[in-house]
């Protein structure tokens, strides 16, 4: 899949060739074992190990579920030949299930005004971010936005989002607090979903964004839930987007070193947004 922009400006990649050979190098089957899938029963599983070091292990999947995957994604390439409307249908059904705030189903990445010196080197990263999603998506290659409200933060992570949709990815929009009721919601007597459920639909989507990471009062629990999460998407090279009003050194301290060592792990960035509110400013010139 091609992650590149079909339209607006693009920043060439500052990613060099060896660093994209490095990190696709061939897996490699180093176990074998059996496994149960909780629809088909036991099946023989292999352990595949990458050759780079960053790229953690992982067992095969249900062969019977593979099929039926295979089988569905046949036929949504049949329809889509058939109804050229089915694409159309199936971007709107893709943006739904990111729940995306409205606000921000136009947000742009390519389109983006940099108004300030500061913002170049915001908007370079992000674009080559989304340039090269793919090898964003090999090394689980996440981002944390700091800086005061205003600056664009939720507006930059959500034209990632959207991107990587336009793409035919899939990526889940959330804020801390949503999260964390969620999970908590798990333990009701008539909750709807598991706690596993819960983990499950945060780890599948190929983009994740958490948004207003503590802007309330977090508990050691909250933090451990948050980090359980997104270890979990690490441990399954699954970038996350995490969004804060903190600054830098305030976001280390509420996350702790080791969730933000994840972060930095396959080149992930803590980007500042250091700039005026934007919104004020917008106001000042209309008025």
């Amino acid at each position: 899949m091609d992650y590149r922009p079909t339209t607006g400006r693009q920043e060439e990649s500052k990613m060099g060739s060896s660093d994209s050979e490095d990190c696709l190098q061939s897996w490699r089957i180093v176990e074998e074992g059996t496994k149960k899938c909780d629809e088909h029963g036991d099946y023989e599983s292999q352990l595949m190990k990458h050759t780079h070091p960053r790229n953690p292990a992982w067992w095969t999947r249900c062969p019977q579920c593979n099929l039926v995957y295979e089988r569905e994604m046949t036929e949504l390439e049949a329809r889509l030949l058939l109804d050229p409307g089915e694409a159309e249908r199936l971007a709107i059904m893709r943006r739904d299930a990111a729940e995306i705030p409205k606000r921000y189903w136009a947000a742009d990445v390519w389109q983006w005004e940099e108004v300030y010196p500061a913002m170049e080197v915001v908007a370079r990263v992000v674009k080559d971010y989304c340039g090269s999603f793919e090898l964003v998506l090999d090394k689980g290659q996440g981002l944390i936005f700091t800086g005061n409200p205003g600056t664009g933060k939720t507006h930059v992570a959500c034209a990632i989002a959207n991107h990587v949709m336009s793409k035919e990815g899939t990526a889940l929009y959330s804020t801390a607090s949503d999260f964390l009721i969620r999970v908590r919601n798990t333990y009701n007597n008539d909750a709807s979903e598991t706690e596993r459920q819960v983990y499950e639909a945060f780890e599948s989507p190929d983009l994740l964004i958490i948004d207003e990471i503590g802007r309330n009062q977090e508990t050691e629990h909250s933090i451990a839930t948050m980090f359980n999460m997104i270890d979990r998407r690490y441990r399954s090279l699954k970038p996350t987007i995490l969004v804060t009003n903190l600054d830098k050194e305030q976001t280390v301290k509420l996350l702790g070193k080791a969730l933000v060592s994840r972060f930095r792990d396959g080149g992930g960035k803590m980007l500042g947004f250091v700039w005026p509110d934007l919104r004020t400013n917008e106001k000042e010139i209309e008025s």
